[in-house]
Protein backbone atom coordinates (compact mmCIF):
# COMPACT_ATOMS: atom_id res chain seq x y z
CA UNK A 1 0.00 0.00 0.00
CA UNK A 2 2.96 2.31 0.48
CA UNK A 3 3.42 2.41 -3.29
CA UNK A 4 0.29 4.60 -3.61
CA UNK A 5 0.82 8.32 -3.14
CA UNK A 6 -1.36 10.18 -0.65
CA UNK A 7 -3.39 11.76 -3.45
CA UNK A 8 -4.45 8.34 -4.75
CA UNK A 9 -5.27 7.18 -1.24
CA UNK A 10 -7.48 10.25 -0.86
CA UNK A 11 -9.25 9.30 -4.10
CA UNK A 12 -9.84 5.77 -2.74
CA UNK A 13 -11.32 7.17 0.46
CA UNK A 14 -13.52 9.65 -1.41
CA UNK A 15 -14.82 6.85 -3.63
CA UNK A 16 -15.56 4.65 -0.60
CA UNK A 17 -17.37 7.49 1.18
CA UNK A 18 -19.59 7.99 -1.87
CA UNK A 19 -20.17 4.25 -2.24
CA UNK A 20 -21.26 4.00 1.39
CA UNK A 21 -23.55 7.02 1.03
CA UNK A 22 -25.14 5.39 -2.03
CA UNK A 23 -26.03 2.34 0.06
CA UNK A 24 -25.18 -0.20 -2.67
CA UNK A 25 -22.93 -2.32 -0.49
CA UNK A 26 -21.61 -2.69 3.01
CA UNK A 27 -17.98 -1.67 3.12
CA UNK A 28 -16.48 -5.16 3.29
CA UNK A 29 -18.52 -5.99 0.17
CA UNK A 30 -16.95 -2.99 -1.56
CA UNK A 31 -13.80 -4.87 -2.62
CA UNK A 32 -15.06 -5.67 -6.16
CA UNK A 33 -16.21 -2.06 -6.65
CA UNK A 34 -12.79 -0.73 -5.69
CA UNK A 35 -11.03 -3.36 -7.83
CA UNK A 36 -13.00 -2.40 -10.94
CA UNK A 37 -12.86 1.35 -10.43
CA UNK A 38 -9.12 1.58 -9.75
CA UNK A 39 -7.83 -1.65 -11.39
CA UNK A 40 -6.57 -3.07 -8.08
CA UNK A 41 -5.96 -6.68 -7.08
CA UNK A 42 -8.18 -8.14 -4.36
CA UNK A 43 -5.56 -7.96 -1.59
CA UNK A 44 -4.74 -4.30 -2.24
CA UNK A 45 -8.42 -3.35 -2.47
CA UNK A 46 -9.10 -5.11 0.84
CA UNK A 47 -6.18 -3.32 2.53
CA UNK A 48 -7.45 0.03 1.22
CA UNK A 49 -10.89 -0.69 2.67
CA UNK A 50 -9.44 -1.79 6.03
CA UNK A 51 -7.41 1.43 6.15
CA UNK A 52 -10.52 3.45 5.33
CA UNK A 53 -12.62 1.70 8.00
CA UNK A 54 -9.88 2.30 10.59
CA UNK A 55 -9.73 5.97 9.59
CA UNK A 56 -13.52 6.25 9.98
CA UNK A 57 -13.42 4.61 13.42
CA UNK A 58 -10.65 6.96 14.53
CA UNK A 59 -12.52 10.01 13.24
CA UNK A 60 -15.69 8.92 15.07
CA UNK A 61 -13.80 8.37 18.32
CA UNK A 62 -12.06 11.73 18.09
CA UNK A 63 -15.34 13.44 17.22
CA UNK A 64 -17.19 11.71 20.04
CA UNK A 65 -14.48 12.64 22.52
CA UNK A 66 -14.85 16.29 21.54
CA UNK A 67 -18.62 16.21 22.11
CA UNK A 68 -18.59 14.57 25.54
CA UNK A 69 -18.68 17.11 28.36
CA UNK A 70 -16.04 16.59 31.03
CA UNK A 71 -17.08 14.21 33.78
CA UNK A 72 -18.26 15.84 36.95
CA UNK A 73 -19.79 14.60 40.13
CA UNK A 74 -23.55 14.91 40.39
CA UNK A 75 -24.80 17.68 42.60
CA UNK A 76 -26.16 16.62 45.94
CA UNK A 77 -29.92 16.31 45.90
CA UNK A 78 -31.59 18.24 48.69
CA UNK A 79 -33.67 16.14 51.07
CA UNK A 80 -37.38 15.93 50.38
CA UNK A 81 -39.61 18.03 52.64
CA UNK A 82 -41.16 16.11 55.51
CA UNK A 83 -44.84 15.49 55.23
CA UNK A 84 -46.85 15.35 58.41
CA UNK A 85 -48.66 12.06 58.81
CA UNK A 86 -51.08 13.04 61.56
CA UNK A 87 -54.35 11.25 61.38
CA UNK A 88 -57.59 12.91 62.10
CA UNK A 89 -59.18 11.71 65.35
CA UNK A 90 -62.67 12.13 64.05
CA UNK A 91 -64.06 9.28 62.10
CA UNK A 92 -67.09 9.82 60.18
Amino acid sequence: MNKHPGNLLQRFHTYLRRLRAGGRSNMYGAVPYLMRRFDLDRDTAFRVICDWVDAQDTAELVGAAGRVPPARLPERTPPAPRVSRKRSRTRG
